[in-house]
């Protein structure tokens, strides 16, 4: 189910990104993940990551920017990396490396679109390391 999520995303993107003509025919559902057009190609990443109320946070340590984890992608590996840390402190912001791409979802209240991170990979979780 979640390849078939990231498929539909990356084709409805590229669809979106041919013409005008072709931006205009789609139907633009208001809580559909779209990839930002600068952002196609994944990114690898390195930062701060935590898990809280239901909800994935990544802050990149050399943008210094804050994103939301997209639940398309591989954002269960990361949670699921995450909810296993033994004696895990409330909270507990922990390193993680991944690749991903920058994409834009709608807020729920407002017409507003937020960054969002959605995770094509997860490839480590370090207690130890933190953004310097």
């Amino acid at each position: 189910m979640k390849f078939y999520s990231m498929l539909m995303v990356m084709l409805f993107s590229f669809i979106s990104g041919c013409s005008d003509e072709s931006k205009q025919s789609v139907n633009k559902d208001p809580k559909m993940v779209t990839p930002e057009a600068n952002q196609m190609r994944p990114l690898i990443l390195g930062g701060m990551y935590i898990y809280s109320q239901g909800a994935g946070k990544f802050y990149d340590c050399n943008s210094d920017k804050t994103f939301f984890i997209s639940e398309v992608g591989e954002s269960a590996s990361i949670e699921k990396a995450y909810v296993n840390i033994p004696d895990k402190k409330e909270e507990e912001k922990v390193y993680v490396e991944l690749e991903a791409f920058i994409s834009t979802q709608s807020k729920s209240e407002s017409p507003e679109m937020d960054s969002i991170l959605v995770v094509t990979r997860f490839f480590k979780l370090d207690r130890a390391m933190k953004c310097e």
